[in-house]
């Protein structure tokens, strides 16, 4: 069972005791704010605010002193921030959790973002993104979602290079988003710790996040988070050069449910055994009967209003239309996606997945990280009765039918809910991916 409470700022805490009496705390906080929220003129900033909660605050100025408290005891300490939300993880020995958890309190609330700072930082957000611009995988997949979520704020990055042109992130913009969104009512803790819920119940009272700050709200009509999506009719193509990109990316991404659609669990399972492991249809017919590719996965996404089902393939740029005489990557796709909408899944195939998820299910409960991720996420996306990570098998997946699965085949897997995008060097043409992505057959 999990603990909850809500403070008088709005502040929520949930806690859960772990599956191992190791004595390990994992904390992690979830910060309403992501690049959803973001408009013209300061994409990037959330990202960017990230950074410099890291910079130092009244009681700890210099941030090198933040990190050396955390390195000295050993502990995890991290944070990334996505398009839904800003996530800071610590993982700690539970007699360091009072000092680790007070330090990120003091980060989150009592930043200083000093000028100087944050001048200094764009530098390092600039190389962060001039990484990320030579990564292909990153490229097709910003490429392929902004596509998916045409319309929405989710069709934009978290951040690349083109939001960090001169003066188009203002300091003064980004103090302002941290001023109004880092806000204790904005914010879930979620603990998984053997130490008790009334201890650290008191301990967050105790914090930074309850000392002069109360409940307020958001100007969200000058940060909107737009969810609706602009309609398609027909298969969305994308087709990229990119020099020096010796291989050929692949995605193929259909729109799928939502997060609190009981769909999900579903898709989850139809997108393990399209490409979630080595016993895997993509796997097993990509690689070990045609030898056409190291690289291929099939993974989903959900958000409150839209979820997406993605294949992401890489291969030799030679072999991804014609495989010398025999059919290349993209038809072998295409053939068992029409295979599935035809035949559907097998018997076999569902029950290695389910006993495939069942183990790394009990697998990843070890990681206390795991369950406050999950207990978290479940939070701010307003679950009310949260289901423990450990009994998200029994309670959605264990009873999963080959119907069920059918049936979700059927309802998303369709030309209007489609997308396909190609990068590479040597791209093939528009009209080729049309050919064999036309194929496609629906009931």
């Amino acid at each position: 069972m999990a603990n909850q409470y809500i403070y008088e700022n709005g502040l929520k805490l949930i806690h859960e005791k772990p599956q191992s009496d190791l004595p390990i705390t994992s904390i992690q906080i979830f910060c309403d704010i992501g690049s959803t929220y973001e408009k013209d003129g300061v994409r990037g900033a959330a990202h960017f605010i990230e950074h410099m909660c890291f910079k130092g605050t009244s009681k700890i100025p210099d941030g090198k002193e933040i990190f050396l408290n955390y390195n000295k005891i050993g502990a995890y300490f991290n944070a990334t921030t996505e398009k839904r939300f800003t996530r800071y993880t610590v993982v700690c020995q539970d007699e360091y959790f009072k000092n680790s958890f007070f330090i990120l309190a003091d980060m989150l609330m009592n930043s200083t973002f000093k000028k100087k700072e944050f001048e200094k930082e764009i530098n390092v957000v600039v190389e962060e993104n001039i990484r990320n611009e030579d990564d292909a995988n990153d490229l097709i997949s910003m490429i392929t979602n902004k596509i998916i979520y045409n319309g929405s704020s989710y069709e934009n990055a978290i951040d690349t290079l083109s939001f960090h042109k001169k003066n188009t992130l203002k300091y003064e913009d980004v103090v302002e988003i941290y001023k109004m969104f880092y806000k204790p009512n904005r914010m879930i803790i979620s603990i998984v710790s053997n130490l008790s819920f009334l201890s650290i119940k008191n301990m967050v009272k105790s914090s930074e996040f309850l000392k002069k700050h109360k409940m307020t709200s958001c100007d969200l009509e000058k940060y909107p988070k737009i969810t609706t999506i602009v309609p398609q009719s027909t298969i969305q193509y994308n087709i990229t050069k990119k020099t020096g990109v010796t291989t050929m990316h692949l995605n193929i991404g259909f729109r799928t449910s939502n997060y609190m659609s009981s769909d999900k669990y579903v898709l989850n399972v139809l997108a393990n055994i399209i490409g979630g492991n080595t016993s895997s249809r993509l796997f097993r017919i990509l690689r070990e009967e045609n030898g056409l590719t190291y690289s291929s996965s099939c993974y989903t996404t959900y958000y409150e209003h839209l979820g997406d089902l993605t294949i992401d393939i890489e291969s030799d740029s030679h072999k991804i239309m014609k495989n010398g005489n025999k059919p290349g990557v993209l038809s072998i796709v295409i053939t068992q996606l029409n295979d599935l909408l035809k035949n559907g899944i097998t018997d076999d195939e569902l029950s290695m997945v389910k006993s495939n998820l069942k183990g790394s299910m009990i697998l990843d409960i070890q990681n206390t990280d795991t369950s406050a991720f999950h207990n978290g996420l479940e939070t701010l996306m307003g679950i009310e009765t949260i289901v423990l990570y450990c009994n998200l098998y029994e309670k959605y997946y264990a009873s999963i039918t080959k119907n069920d699965v059918n049936k979700i085949i059927n309802k998303y897997i369709k030309r209007e809910n489609m997308v396909v995008c190609v990068l590479g060097e040597n791209v093939p043409t528009l009209q080729s991916v049309k050919k064999e992505c036309e194929k496609i057959v629906e009931k």
